[in-house]
């Protein structure tokens, strides 16, 4: 309802070949990303007082060539 256009949701990730991660996190939609490893993160926000995201399942799919 109404309460969906007061909340945000961003998505980051940050490649690493090497394992070590320096957070140094990169804001996405989708996209192609070079790396052995990897890290997700979700920043979750809302301009209303009475309105808290709530996220119950999140999914990360990495696919390769």
């Amino acid at each position: 309802g109404s309460q969906q256009k007061d909340s945000d949701i961003q998505f980051f990730i940050e490649p690493s070949t090497s394992g070590s991660f320096t957070d140094t996190y990169q804001r996405f939609r989708a996209g192609f990303f070079t790396g052995r490893y990897f890290r997700f993160k979700i920043v979750l926000s809302s301009t209303s007082t009475n309105v808290t995201p709530l996220i119950s399942t999140l999914k990360a799919e990495v696919k390769y060539n």
